[in-house]
């Protein structure tokens, strides 16, 4: 017998482990995919599908690690929550009202975010009662928030009240180097000794956005006291559907721009501020250039001692325009809005000067408070639907209410978009429904009937009843499922434009809870042209027509 060779045992043992027939197949078809995988990234565009990939990746896991943190059931500070936090967290503080309504504010100061980009919100930012009851309060040496290490818009600050800072700089919240979004916060009774006592940026990185908030009865001291709201020292910071009233400084009563890139004033009403030395609303300094629009200015003042009586002020010794103002309401201009130096601020042609009609103004009580009124808007003020007619809203826009921009043929001046009413369709008949210019009709009679679950013509405010919005009726009857109006025709004739042909009247009113309502008919106006001619041929035959 043969004997075996010596690496035999070897080859059979080799043979003995190789996979069976349905595992090569296997991989042979992962083989396959990974080399279709490797095709496909080479292809055009493989960088960009790449990164597509990893930015999905890195989505699905930073969403995975987010995490909330309550102040003060997790932590007991809003520091130590930070400190705890990575990137995409949530810290939310609860209020700080009790049961039995005594207010215990968290009380801290230098809050830094540290340059992560995390919330600090409230348990509900949309509600004003949590926000005026989730107080965050300075020790009364101090900023309370600081935002100092390159934080960007990803940081954000929402729905706290912020009160009791007080810093040479920056009393309720100082940004140097940081550009933090800051939502639906009260920031209010702060004071510095220099400067931005509500809200100061120092450098040109410092760009924070601030969104429907109130900045209110903040005071800037005696040392260069500029900017009782704001001060802006470079950067380019947006302030959008705020509400700015009672601060008090120098220079810049609400606002002090210095230097200051591009700053953005947009939707927000600055009232009852005050300057002890000039520019009651805002200070421009140097090369700012500020745009400004469907913002109002009003009731805005100087003390008689000022140096600078201007609700807007620039200077500079560079030339060029300082600001840019348009659809706005500007309390005394172009008068109240002085340039010097060697720098102009622009006026567009829509910008008003009538009172914006507000339902109560504040006031300062002389005790060195103030007092804030209703700046909503009353019915009829010139500030409705008059903002920029291009003025395009940002997803998920609102008001400094939570009411959604653009509710009417355009954007309200001011941080109150007055809400559209609503309107209650009427059935309109307008008899005759041929008017002849030289005919002696006398009257027009429209008759207006309401199919609605809630209102019925009894519910309708008779007194309010008008036609084409310019024309009382002489007479208003009501029925029991009728209104009929009745016109003269000859002042109806004079509410429509000279020629003949089919024109629509509209008649509109109010319910007596001030709903309106509205319905429109289609009528044809006519001249009679007389035929002499064939009247007298036929009045001789003894036919008339």
């Amino acid at each position: 017998m043969r004997p075996a060779s010596p690496g035999s045992a070897s080859r059979n043992a080799t043979l003995d482990v190789l996979p069976g027939a349905d595992a090569i197949e296997g991989r042979c078809a992962d083989f396959c995919t990974r080399a279709r995988l490797w095709a496909w990234f080479r292809k055009g565009r493989t960088m960009k599908r790449m990164w597509l990939m990893i930015g999905m990746l890195v989505a699905v896991v930073g969403s995975a690690r987010s995490a909330e943190y309550y102040v003060p059931d997790d932590f007991a500070t809003i520091k130590e929550a930070i400190s705890a936090c990575v990137d995409n967290d949530t810290v939310i503080v609860r209020p700080t009202v009790d049961a039995e309504g005594v207010l215990t504010p968290h009380v801290e100061s230098e809050i830094a975010f540290l340059g992560k980009a995390i919330t600090v919100r409230s348990t509900d930012p949309d509600d004003p009662d949590v926000v005026a009851n989730t107080v965050v309060a300075g020790t009364g040496l101090g900023h309370v928030f600081a935002f100092a290490n390159s934080e960007g818009p990803g940081s954000v600050l929402k729905g706290l009240t912020i009160t009791n800072g007080f810093f040479f700089q920056g009393g309720g919240i100082w940004c140097a180097g940081g550009s933090p979004t800051i939502q639906q916060c009260v920031i209010a009774g702060n004071t510095s000794m220099g400067s931005g006592a509500g809200v100061y940026c120092e450098d040109a990185d410092s760009s924070p956005i601030l969104d429907r908030c109130v900045l209110m009865d903040n005071v800037a001291g005696s040392f260069n006291g500029f900017g009782g709201a704001v001060y802006a020292y470079g950067g380019s910071p947006v302030l959008r559907n705020c509400l700015i009233v009672g601060n008090v400084a120098q220079y810049g009563g609400a606002l002090y721009l210095q230097e200051a890139v591009e700053p953005v004033i947009e939707g927000c009403t600055i009232v009852d501020n005050v300057a002890t030395l000039g520019a009651s609303a805002v200070y421009c300094q140097g090369q700012t250039n500020l745009w400004v629009e469907n913002t109002i200015f009003w009731g805005n003042v100087c003390e008689p001692t000022a140096s600078v009586d201007a609700v807007i002020y620039a200077t500079g010794a560079v030339e060029g325009a300082s600001a840019w103002i348009d659809y706005s309401v500007v309390q005394g201009a172009p008068e109240s809005v002085v340039a010097a130096g060697e720098r102009a601020i622009l006026l567009g042609a829509a910008v008003l000067t009538d009172d914006p009609l507000f339902v109560q103004p504040g006031a300062f009580d002389g005790a060195g408070g103030f007092l804030p009124g209703d700046y909503h808007l009353q019915e009829g003020s010139p500030c409705i639907d008059a903002g920029n007619p291009d003025f395009a809203a940002y997803p998920g826009e609102a008001d400094l209410d939570g009411e959604a921009r653009v509710q009417g043929a355009a954007v309200d001046i001011g941080a109150d978009e007055t809400p559209a009413l609503e309107l209650v369709e009427a059935d309109v008949r307008v008899v005759p429904n041929q008017i002849y210019r030289n005919l002696p009709c006398r009257w027009i009679l429209c008759m207006v009937r309401i199919d609605h679950p809630e209102y019925g013509v009894r519910d309708i405010d008779r007194d309010s009843v008008v036609l084409n919005d310019t024309l009382r009726p002489v007479h208003v009857y009501t029925m029991r499922h009728i209104l009929i109006a009745r016109f003269e025709n000859k002042h109806v004739l004079n509410t429509l434009a000279a020629g003949d042909g089919e024109v629509n009247l509209t008649v509109s009113g109010r319910f007596k809870d001030n709903v309106a309502w509205a319905g429109e008919d289609q009528v044809e106006v006519k001249t009679f042209h007389w035929r002499w001619r064939h009247w007298m041929k036929n009045l001789r035959y003894g036919r008339w027509f």
